[in-house]
């Protein structure tokens, strides 16, 4: 088969499938095609003429002609015009033979029949005689067949706007198949003006209702309408005729078909007005300009009222002679509306409504500030653990010295809780410095210094930490095009590669990956609009662009294979190329290009609220039309394009019929709206369409009917904020100026090019209204000349234009507006310091390197100093970091600060239509995976303190360097009171043997793998040495010895194989070099970390000792765990053990957490003291103890950093929703810190003591979603419980709304520890006798619990039981009753056993109260034991508790304990370890299932890979129906050592949230996942959930395969955070084998 018999036999088969076959109604191609005139646009591929294309019959089925329904007819080739069509191509119905005539369309290729009736059965007969262009005949005769649809009756409102032309007084509405219609008009008293507009629908019945209340009924009548059957039209109502109309005013309109009485009616509202009206709000003044419509001129003498939403008038002016008006500020803060009237014309402004859009200037959002603080750092990327160093210059808003004051300072994790509050002093010169550690396990994300000036002025710097590596190489990509590709081409992508050190990346390994997907939008300057097709996925795809080696100069060339050669619409090429370090990890960077198949596109932009795929049935829905070629330029020279659109799917109806009322279908794919639009100029055309409820496509193509934009969406209704709505956009307005900067003081010429001549208000703005002049400009280009002012020293300085162009009623012209705007930067050069950084040309490690910071223009006596930062580049460029500019920052663009709102977007369509005649009228454990390993990473950010200039402008500043090879960014900031510079350098720092290690991130035990040397000879001579490589015993004890001779610029590389030995701690391994060169000697030793392969477990026995009685532990009991790491705590005591040291321990473990666990993390410390660490080692226990303070600071600021504005807490921020039992125990927390010194913010504390009063009077928390809560009753009882408990410890408790609360809600106690609570609160406020009734129920009260219900007081049987305990312990009445606090906490010991997994509410009770009892275990009997282990026995006798903690492999050594004393004893034996073999799955309450696929979403087992590959790993949660809904669920998933993860955080990572999986994208994948909080560390993927029952959890991420060997592959873990009980493992997989990359 032929190339072209195979295209055309492909091109037809796509057809087919775009358009449908034989009969199928609807397609991409479906459409009205009135003819369209000649245009100019060329397709940017050349066509030849088509010979090969045989004729034939491509489709046929109902579309549309004129707006009414056709049999339309696709052919492949054109055909011949002058042939009797209506002979050849006959049309029958039921066997009656219709006529009416073929009409042929401009390219020949379409036949329209129209005028069909619906519901009908038309056969359509082809005869072979048929001709094409070239004269070939059809092939045979062909009989096609079409069922027509219904026709359904339709009436609407047809424009978008609200202001009607006085001259024109046109109401123009669309109907089909409707004769006469019922209007009713309203006249809106201003009264109402604001509930009338809070709404704006009235479709219904029940909404009139509420109209009557707001409006006067003015005018009925009935209109007949020139209908024809079966076509959309359009009809005008002339309201000048109607004299009720005549007073000034704010109309509605309702419509419906006369003689019905639907349940929803056509809804509209207007005013009738030749006034256009533009209003500006800046910082102190609102002003408004009048224009007289249509002719667009100034209009003097509008009343112009500033109207409250009472509807009366707060203020009024009159516009002068320029159409000017001014109010003050205070004015506009009671006011609602702007409405202006002038004899019988009224408009108004909407105050609220959203101010214009002009999103498309690019204007920044900072603010012009009377005070500046420039912060600044040497980086913005940071790995946990590091000291982050920040700077920072105060000064006014002209950038002169300012006398430094204190700033307070915050310093926010990525939840936006505080981690740091400090407050900032600066020095003399008003400069700021302050140094801040991360802590080791940091929260990954985002973290802003956010610093706030005496006058509330804040200033913030973000800064990512991260886990990553430091790049080693630089990449470059170019294009050898412009980017601008045909679908024929081939694109090529260059690039160079090279180490930072200096020397080419020759012989390096690449690939690449090209994700090609549908350009939606590829242009900057069109935001929100959609090119192309927002649904076309024809030719997406992921494809892998084969490995190969740079040259020998670090160079490729790379040609992209065209698999998109057949696109119908743009397609962008996202190109992510790889570059290989020696050892297997890669940089990556990414190249963009475009697919244009036409010179010419066609962009959407929806105008319905909240401008997104879902606009509103039956109500005016907007877009907007923009035409421009494949470089973004408009197109403006008369091109006509035809607007087609389709509603697609089937749905069923009733309707009124021949017969009444009947039951319908109306099949998809119908045509139900055309327009022709021309543009000839650069104003965008715009749309009002016909909307049902239903999906939809809207088609536009080109005279040679080519489809250039298929937009589809859903007209559909939802629930949305106000927050929601965006502003009209406006056509814009050109401004430009010769210069770079103004002078104030001069005169500026102002270049303006407008879409068309008209009226033009040119204005100077900042935050206020600085300058204003109203010209005509007679073209579309003009050039204005503006005076500068000295006074306007501000860098808020625009200058815009609005353009208005008068309208034409008689030619159906509407007024038209555009805008332009333009920042007015001003000469600062006298500001800037001209400042060069120098040193050496070539820098070696561990040198003292000396570098010069020198300013060429320093004046005399100025006091001049300078910072300088050396950062690695391989740091910098993962952030694209640039080089803090002082002066650039100082004097850059401020926002824009008016706010525009007009009524020129809201005029009344001037549309041709036919008169209405009127008949008649009247009057809205995440550390559970353990912790993460520790490697070394060099991170080089050297940062000197500030340095002065001397009187010739220099300093020298001397820098040790530290043993590294790569590239060094010198940064200098310099700085006097009132001037400013930057300056930076770039040096290679490069041993003469540079010698690089590349080793995986971690190991977990038994792992295999490799440390990779690169050893480069970086001397002009050959070299030679001997190279000796060792590893420890963690790692193997493994050697290696190599000698070796190098070139000059030679590389070698050696392996060092590894094997993890340990389960923790760090492994090193270390090489030496010996040569005859002493300059090439060298030691270096490098760390790297090691992870368990699983979890850590515990497991326990317990037991109470009679006595004589023996507890005994076998040798085998802990088999089931590696001897490393082993450690046993055996405890005995008079009391059931309750070993604090553990539950603390245990409580660290959670690097970070939300507000309950951060609470209960700090409790115990606040009483604890070394004594209570004792069953924890020595070392452990006074880390623990050094840190106590920092931790308890720290939590009191985080929990601050989560008060809401009611003084309530939120369980993530203080945006979460309330959390009324957390603060309770949040509270009670504050103060007993409070109470023991530590700094508590008096206002916070007093703001939550005020919010669980009103818990205690009433129950003020209502949950948004009480059916979370399974027991509500016991749920609001437990938290006014505790409420009432915490503020009786500070002396404000009620005593009679404590009393209420028991009286009438104890009954509700579903637990016990709300009776405990108020039976304390009672004892403290003197009610003894309540108080013994309290305890009475507190004690005998049964723990209920339903399995699987949520309670909300984070409560379970151990925190209850423990508490209950601790309380009692404390009271007098339970003192003086037969009750002992101390039977439950023997009844703890039951539970204990059964439990393998504690909450952080657990473990921190459990603290607290082991701490109360080994303070009375003081007061008990002594213990009498012996103890034989081993084969060795001793006794002892002693008051206080036994602990006995053995290590490694003695814990397996058999022991035997007796009590030989003549009271029960309490035994406690715990033995955590790392199991030797992967954990069993668990799938009881959480099913977890991974899978594993590569970037065509195509399934993949990763039991063998490839270094290189890329792996997409997801994750299916599934929650068992009995927990409903999990809130707190975290999913730790450990990596295999060799893999590491693409955090998606960094700049340059691979993007997945397109790639397919089982038929669907990632991100359709996700989008119910409720992720609240992800992080991407060395070892492991961590993300925070919501689960529910009733949908899987979809979770993914993406590894590469890095460093060759073999390596375990942990079980994916997921639990509930608060009720550990309830997890989840997946199934234990086989090892993961990481093999090299081929050399074949």
């Amino acid at each position: 088969m032929s190339f072209y018999l195979r295209l055309l036999v492909l091109s037809v088969f796509f057809g087919l499938a775009l358009l449908g076959c034989g009969d199928d109604e609807g397609s991409e191609a479906s459409g009205d095609t009135s003819s369209l005139k000649q245009g100019q646009s060329q397709s940017v591929v050349s066509t030849e003429p088509d010979t090969l294309t045989p004729f034939e019959v491509l489709s046929v089925y109902q579309g549309s002609y004129d707006n009414t329904p056709a049999i339309q007819v696709n052919f492949t080739r054109p055909i011949k015009r002058d042939q009797n069509l209506e002979q050849l191509i006959q049309v029958n119905k039921e066997g009656d033979p219709k006529t009416g005539g073929w009409v042929i369309s401009d390219d020949n290729r379409r036949l329209f029949f129209p005028y069909i009736q619906p519901l009908q059965v038309y056969n359509i007969n082809f005869s072979s005689e048929l001709l094409a262009d070239n004269g070939k005949k059809l092939p045979s005769n062909v009989k096609k067949q079409v069922k027509t649809t219904a026709a359904e009756r339709q009436l609407r409102f047809l424009s978008q706007g609200s202001t009607i032309l006085r001259d024109s007084g046109l109401l123009p509405i669309e109907a089909v198949n409707v004769s006469e219609v019922d209007v009713k008009f309203w006249r809106i008293k201003p009264s109402f003006y604001d509930n009338f507009f809070a709404s704006n629908r009235y479709n219904s019945y029940y909404e009139l209702r509420n109209l009557k209340e707001m409006a006067q009924l003015v005018h009925t009548g009935r209109f007949t309408l020139d209908a024809k059957d079966n076509q959309r039209l359009t009809h005008q109502v002339q309201l000048n005729d109607i004299d009720a109309l005549d007073d000034n005013g704010v109309y509605a309109v309702t419509m419906q078909p006369a003689d019905d009485y639907p349940y929803q009616y056509e809804f509209s509202w207007f005013v009738i007005s030749d006034i256009g009206l533009h209003s500006r709000q800046y910082q102190d003044s609102f002003v408004t300009f009048t224009h007289q419509l249509p002719s667009t001129k100034p209009y003097n003498g509008v009343t112009l009222a500033l109207i409250n939403d009472k509807g009366e008038r707060v203020a009024e002016k009159l516009s002068n002679a320029e159409g000017f008006a001014e109010f003050d500020n205070s004015e506009l803060e009671a006011a609602s509306y702007l409405v202006a009237t002038k004899g019988k014309n009224t408009n108004l402004i909407r105050l609220k409504s959203p101010k214009l859009d002009l999103s498309e200037f690019k204007l920044t959002k900072r603010q012009q500030q009377p005070i500046e603080l420039f912060l600044y750092g040497p980086r913005d990327l940071y790995r946990p653990g590091e000291t982050v160093r920040m700077q920072g210059l105060l000064r006014d808003a002209k950038a002169d010295w300012l006398k430094p004051t204190p700033i307070a300072v915050r310093i926010l994790r990525p939840d936006n809780k505080v981690y740091k509050t400090l407050q900032w002093e600066g020095d003399s010169l008003g400069y700021y410095q302050t140094d801040f550690k991360l802590p080791d396990d940091a929260m990954r994300g985002n973290w802003t210094f956010e610093a706030t000036l005496g006058n509330k002025s804040t200033f913030e710097y973000e800064l990512s930490v991260e886990d990553f590596m430091p790049e080693r190489l630089k990449l470059e990509l170019s294009s050898s095009s412009d980017d601008l590709l045909d679908t024929k081409a081939t694109p090529v992508i260059h690039v160079q590669s090279d180490y930072l050190y200096g020397a080419p990346a020759s012989g390096n390994r690449y690939d690449a990956t090209v994700t090609v997907a549908s350009a939606k939008n590829p242009f900057e300057n069109y935001d929100g609009f959609y090119f192309g097709s927002n649904k076309y996925r024809d030719y997406n795809q992921v494809m892998d662009v084969a490995p190969g080696s740079l040259d020998e100069t670090g160079f490729a060339k790379l040609s992209l294979k065209n698999q998109w050669s057949g696109s119908k619409f743009p397609l962008r090429l996202l190109s992510s190329v790889n570059v290989y370090e020696s050892g297997g990890r890669p940089i990556t960077r990414r190249l963009v290009q475009y697919v244009f198949p036409h010179n010419e596109l066609i962009g959407v932009r929806p105008l319905w609220e909240a401008e997104r795929e879902f606009a509103a049935p039956n109500a005016s829905n907007a877009l907007e039309l923009i035409a421009v070629d494949a470089k973004g330029e408009q197109l403006n020279s008369g091109q006509e394009y035809q607007v087609t659109l389709i509603r697609e799917d089937s749905r069923r109806y009733w309707q009124y019929g021949r017969s009444g009322w009947e039951y319908r279908t109306s099949e998809g794919n119908v045509p139900v709206y055309s327009k022709v639009v021309k543009f000839d100029s650069s104003e965008r055309q715009k749309l009002s369409l016909p909307l049902d409820y239903g999906n939809y496509r809207l088609e536009v193509r080109n005279r040679s009917n080519t489809l250039l934009t298929s937009y589809h969406f859903f007209a559909g209704w939802y629930w949305s904020e106000r927050s929601d709505l965006n502003g009209e956009r406006p056509d814009q307005v050109s401004l430009s100026m010769a210069q770079d900067f103004v002078e104030l003081g001069t005169d500026l010429e102002l270049t303006v090019k407008a879409p068309y001549a008209g009226q033009a208000l040119i204005t100077v703005e900042s935050d206020e209204l600085l300058w204003k002049r109203s010209v005509k400009l007679d073209s579309t280009e003009s050039t204005i000349t503006i005076p500068l002012d000295k006074s306007w020293q501000t860098h808020n300085l625009y200058v815009s234009a609005m353009v208005l162009k008068p309208g034409n009623v008689k030619r159906k012209h509407l007024p038209s507006r555009a805008f332009g705007l333009l920042h007015l930067p001003l000469n600062r050069n006298s500001k800037r310091l001209e400042l060069e950084v120098s040193h050496v040309e070539k820098l070696r490690p561990q040198q003292t390197v000396d570098v010069e910071i020198a300013a060429s223009n320093i004046a005399a006596n100025e006091e001049v100093y300078a910072t300088l930062a050396l950062v690695d580049s391989g740091v910098l460029s993962i952030s694209n970091f640039e080089t803090p500019k002082p002066l650039e920052w100082f004097f850059g663009q401020r926002a824009y600060e008016a706010a525009l709102k007009d009524n020129y977007g809201s005029l009344v369509e001037l549309v041709d239509g036919k008169r209405a005649r009127q008949r008649f009228g009247g009057d809205a454990d995440i550390s559970r995976g353990g912790d993460a390993p520790v490697s070394d990473v060099q991170i080089v950010s050297i940062v000197k303190d500030k340095v002065a200039l001397d009187a010739n402008g220099k300093a020298t500043v001397s820098v040790e360097l530290p043993y590294f090879n790569g590239e060094l960014r010198l940064m200098t900031v310099a700085f006097s009171k009132n001037r400013y510079g930057a300056a930076e350098s770039k040096a290679k720092v490069a041993a003469p043997l540079v010698v690089q290690a590349s080793m995986p991130r971690f190991l977990a035990k038994g792992d295999q793998s490799q440390v990779l040397f690169d050893i480069k000879n970086m001397e002009d001579t050959e070299q030679s040495f001997e190279v000796r490589l060792t590893s420890d015993a963690a790692l193997g004890e493994t050697a290696v010895t190599k000698s070796l001779t190098l070139a000059s610029k030679g590389k070698a590389i050696v392996e060092l194989p590894v094997t993890a030995s340990h389960f923790t701690g760090q492994g090193h391994v270390s090489l030496s070099v010996m040569s005859d060169n002493p300059e090439l000697e060298l030691e270096r030793t490098w760390a790297l970390g090691l992870r368990p392969a699983y979890a850590a477990s515990i497991i326990t026995k317990q037991a109470a000792l009679n006595p004589g009685a023996k507890f005994s532990v076998a040798s085998d009991f802990a088999s089931a765990y590696d001897d490393f790491g082993l450690k046993s705590v055996l405890n005995v005591s008079n009391t059931p053990p309750l070993d604090a040291g553990t539950y603390i321990d245990g409580l660290l473990q959670y690097p970070y957490g939300c507000l309950e666990q951060t609470t209960s993390r700090a409790w115990p410390w606040l009483n604890a003291d070394q004594n209570d660490l004792k069953s924890l080692n020595e070392s452990r226990s006074n880390q623990l103890f050094t840190e106590r303070q920092q931790l308890i600071d720290s939590a009191i600021s985080r929990i601050i950093s989560m008060q809401r504005y009611d003084g309530s807490f939120g369980l993530w921020s203080n945006n979460s929703r309330e959390e009324p039992w957390l603060t309770a125990y949040v509270t009670d927390f504050l103060i007993a810190a409070k109470q023991l010194g530590y700094q508590v913010p008096e206002n916070n504390l007093n703001r939550a003591v005020r919010r669980l009063q009103k818990y205690v009077r009433s129950a003020a928390f209502r949950a948004n979603d009480w059916g979370y809560y399974d027991d509500k009753q016991h749920f609001e009882l437990a938290y006014r419980a505790y409420s009432a408990y915490v503020l009786s410890k500070v002396g404000r408790a009620n005593l009679q709304d404590v009393r209420s609360l028991f009286d009438n809600k104890s009954k509700d106690a579903a637990r016990a520890l709300p009776l405990a609570h108020l039976a304390a609160t009672l004892e403290k406020l003197g009610d003894q006798g309540r108080a013994k009734l309290a305890w009475g129920k507190a004690f005998t009260a049964k723990f209920q619990h339903k399995p699987y219900w949520y309670y909300g007081d984070y409560g379970s049987s151990i925190r209850d039981m423990s508490q209950v305990a601790h309380l009692s312990l404390q009271s007098k009445v339970v003192q003086s009753l037969d009750i002992n606090g101390l039977d439950l906490v023997f009844d703890l010991k039951g539970e204990l056993e059964s439990r393998q997994w504690l909450s952080t509410q657990e473990k921190g009770a459990l603290a607290r109260l082991a701490k109360v009892l080994n303070e009375a275990a003081s007061n008990q009997s002594e213990l009498s034991l012996s103890l034989t282990r081993g084969g060795e026995e001793e006794s002892f006798k002693q008051q206080s508790d036994y602990i006995s903690v053995a290590k490694n492999s003695s814990v397996k050594t058999a022991l035997t304990l007796t009590n030989n004393g003549d009271k029960t004893t309490f035994v406690d034996y715990k033995v955590q370890g790392y199991p030797k073999t992967a954990p069993q799955e668990e799938s009881s309450d959480i099913a977890i299932h991974r899978r594993y696929f590569n970037l065509q979403g195509e399934s993949i087992s990763i039991n063998q890979l490839t270094a290189g590959d890329r792996v997409i790993v997801g994750i299916s949660i599934d929650l068992a129906k009995e927990h409903r809904k999990l809130r707190n669920a975290m999913l730790v998933d450990l990596l295999p050592a060799g893999l590491e993860l693409e955090n998606q955080n960094l700049e340059h990572s691979f993007k997945i949230d397109e790639i397919k999986i089982d038929g669907k994208s990632i991100k359709e994948l996700t989008e119910n996942t409720q992720l609240a909080h992800q992080e991407f560390w060395d070892d492991r993927y961590m993300a925070a959930l919501e689960l529910r029952s009733y949908r899987t959890t979809h979770v993914f991420y993406m590894v590469r395969a890095v460093t060759p060997g073999t390596y375990t592959v942990p079980s994916s873990f997921v639990e509930d955070m608060y009720r550990p009980e309830i997890r989840g493992i997946s199934q234990p997989e086989k090892p993961v084998v990481i093999t090299k990359v081929s050399t074949d």
